[in-house]
Protein backbone atom coordinates (compact mmCIF):
# COMPACT_ATOMS: atom_id res chain seq x y z
CA UNK A 1 0.00 0.00 0.00
CA UNK A 2 1.82 3.22 1.25
CA UNK A 3 5.26 1.59 3.01
CA UNK A 4 4.49 3.86 6.09
CA UNK A 5 7.52 2.74 8.15
CA UNK A 6 9.73 3.60 4.88
CA UNK A 7 11.33 -0.45 4.30
CA UNK A 8 11.45 0.62 0.90
CA UNK A 9 14.47 2.67 2.07
CA UNK A 10 16.47 0.28 3.87
CA UNK A 11 14.70 -3.24 3.40
CA UNK A 12 16.96 -3.60 -0.25
CA UNK A 13 19.94 -2.55 0.92
CA UNK A 14 19.68 -5.65 3.84
CA UNK A 15 18.51 -8.14 1.32
CA UNK A 16 21.27 -6.77 -1.61
CA UNK A 17 23.70 -8.18 1.55
CA UNK A 18 22.33 -11.26 2.18
CA UNK A 19 21.17 -12.91 -0.45
CA UNK A 20 22.91 -15.06 -2.93
CA UNK A 21 24.07 -12.85 -5.86
CA UNK A 22 21.72 -12.50 -9.01
CA UNK A 23 18.81 -13.59 -7.09
CA UNK A 24 16.02 -12.14 -8.71
CA UNK A 25 13.68 -10.13 -6.78
CA UNK A 26 10.75 -8.71 -7.85
CA UNK A 27 9.45 -6.25 -5.70
CA UNK A 28 5.87 -4.35 -5.78
CA UNK A 29 5.67 -0.91 -5.15
CA UNK A 30 1.85 -0.20 -3.32
CA UNK A 31 0.00 2.70 -5.39
CA UNK A 32 0.51 5.12 -2.39
CA UNK A 33 4.68 4.23 -2.05
CA UNK A 34 7.72 5.75 -3.00
CA UNK A 35 10.16 3.38 -5.36
CA UNK A 36 12.72 1.95 -3.17
CA UNK A 37 16.35 2.61 -3.17
CA UNK A 38 18.22 0.42 -4.77
CA UNK A 39 21.67 0.18 -3.46
CA UNK A 40 24.17 1.76 -6.31
CA UNK A 41 26.03 -1.55 -6.27
CA UNK A 42 23.46 -4.36 -6.75
CA UNK A 43 24.64 -7.58 -6.37
CA UNK A 44 20.82 -8.41 -7.05
CA UNK A 45 18.33 -8.51 -10.24
CA UNK A 46 15.24 -6.16 -9.38
CA UNK A 47 12.79 -6.03 -10.75
CA UNK A 48 10.00 -3.06 -10.05
CA UNK A 49 6.60 -3.53 -10.03
CA UNK A 50 4.32 -0.11 -9.65
CA UNK A 51 0.79 -0.72 -8.31
CA UNK A 52 0.47 -3.66 -10.71
CA UNK A 53 -3.54 -4.71 -10.52
CA UNK A 54 -2.76 -8.08 -10.43
CA UNK A 55 -0.36 -9.46 -7.90
CA UNK A 56 -1.50 -13.41 -8.96
CA UNK A 57 0.62 -13.27 -12.22
CA UNK A 58 3.73 -11.97 -10.08
CA UNK A 59 3.39 -14.72 -6.94
CA UNK A 60 2.41 -17.57 -9.58
CA UNK A 61 5.97 -17.26 -10.42
CA UNK A 62 7.88 -16.83 -7.46
CA UNK A 63 9.55 -19.56 -5.56
CA UNK A 64 9.85 -17.47 -1.97
CA UNK A 65 8.22 -14.33 -0.57
CA UNK A 66 9.25 -11.65 2.31
CA UNK A 67 6.12 -9.34 2.87
CA UNK A 68 4.60 -7.40 5.43
CA UNK A 69 1.55 -8.53 7.44
CA UNK A 70 -1.45 -7.73 5.79
CA UNK A 71 -3.56 -8.97 2.50
CA UNK A 72 -0.96 -9.45 0.62
CA UNK A 73 0.52 -12.32 2.90
CA UNK A 74 -2.24 -13.94 2.60
CA UNK A 75 -2.84 -13.96 -0.95
CA UNK A 76 0.65 -15.52 -0.81
CA UNK A 77 -0.30 -18.30 1.22
CA UNK A 78 -3.32 -18.67 -0.93
CA UNK A 79 -0.82 -19.21 -3.98
CA UNK A 80 1.39 -21.48 -1.89
CA UNK A 81 4.40 -19.79 -1.65
CA UNK A 82 7.14 -19.95 0.86
CA UNK A 83 6.91 -16.65 2.90
CA UNK A 84 8.52 -15.15 5.74
CA UNK A 85 6.21 -12.58 7.57
CA UNK A 86 6.74 -10.14 9.67
CA UNK A 87 5.18 -6.70 11.22
CA UNK A 88 7.29 -3.43 11.11
CA UNK A 89 3.97 -2.28 13.77
CA UNK A 90 5.94 -3.26 16.89
CA UNK A 91 3.00 -5.69 18.63
CA UNK A 92 0.38 -5.03 16.81
CA UNK A 93 0.22 -8.01 14.93
CA UNK A 94 1.54 -10.18 17.43
CA UNK A 95 -1.25 -12.62 18.53
CA UNK A 96 -1.90 -13.20 14.53
CA UNK A 97 1.71 -13.99 14.32
CA UNK A 98 2.02 -16.23 17.14
CA UNK A 99 -0.75 -18.15 15.17
CA UNK A 100 0.93 -18.75 11.90
CA UNK A 101 3.68 -19.61 13.51
CA UNK A 102 2.09 -22.45 15.37
CA UNK A 103 0.59 -23.34 12.25
CA UNK A 104 3.82 -23.84 10.30
CA UNK A 105 1.87 -21.51 7.60
CA UNK A 106 4.89 -19.12 7.47
CA UNK A 107 8.04 -18.35 8.67
CA UNK A 108 7.17 -15.39 11.22
CA UNK A 109 9.45 -13.12 11.86
CA UNK A 110 10.34 -10.14 14.47
CA UNK A 111 11.63 -7.50 11.91
CA UNK A 112 13.12 -6.77 8.60
CA UNK A 113 16.56 -7.68 10.13
CA UNK A 114 15.19 -11.07 11.47
CA UNK A 115 13.14 -11.24 8.14
CA UNK A 116 16.03 -10.98 5.80
CA UNK A 117 17.86 -13.96 7.83
CA UNK A 118 15.17 -16.56 7.65
CA UNK A 119 14.48 -15.55 3.98
CA UNK A 120 18.05 -16.52 3.28
CA UNK A 121 17.40 -19.96 5.84
CA UNK A 122 14.50 -20.37 3.67
CA UNK A 123 16.11 -20.11 0.49
CA UNK A 124 19.04 -22.54 1.38
CA UNK A 125 16.03 -25.01 2.77
CA UNK A 126 13.85 -26.84 -0.07
CA UNK A 127 11.84 -29.30 2.59
CA UNK A 128 11.01 -26.17 5.09
CA UNK A 129 9.76 -24.21 1.65
CA UNK A 130 7.75 -27.27 0.63
CA UNK A 131 6.38 -28.03 4.25
CA UNK A 132 5.33 -24.05 4.31
CA UNK A 133 3.65 -24.24 1.14
CA UNK A 134 1.77 -27.67 1.58
CA UNK A 135 0.27 -26.66 5.00
CA UNK A 136 -0.32 -22.98 3.42
CA UNK A 137 -2.45 -24.60 0.66
CA UNK A 138 -4.07 -26.71 3.10
CA UNK A 139 -5.26 -24.43 5.29
CA UNK A 140 -6.64 -21.70 2.34
CA UNK A 141 -9.02 -24.37 1.06
CA UNK A 142 -11.12 -23.99 3.26
CA UNK A 143 -13.70 -21.52 1.85
CA UNK A 144 -13.86 -19.43 4.64
CA UNK A 145 -10.26 -18.42 4.26
CA UNK A 146 -10.87 -17.51 0.77
CA UNK A 147 -13.96 -15.71 1.20
CA UNK A 148 -12.24 -13.71 3.66
CA UNK A 149 -9.53 -12.77 1.09
CA UNK A 150 -12.63 -11.90 -1.32
CA UNK A 151 -13.91 -9.48 1.32
CA UNK A 152 -10.78 -7.70 2.36
CA UNK A 153 -9.59 -7.13 -1.47
CA UNK A 154 -13.44 -6.05 -2.24
CA UNK A 155 -12.75 -3.59 0.74
CA UNK A 156 -9.89 -2.13 -0.42
CA UNK A 157 -11.03 -1.76 -4.18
Amino acid sequence: GSDLKKLGNTLPKLLNNKLPKNTVLNWIIGPFAEKPLIPKSCNLKFKLHNAPDNLNSIMNISNFAITVFGVSFFELLNVGVPTVVFSPYNKKDDIELDNLKKFNLAMVAKNKYDATEKLVKLMKDPQLAKKLSKNAKKQMKNKGSIRLTSEVKKLLA
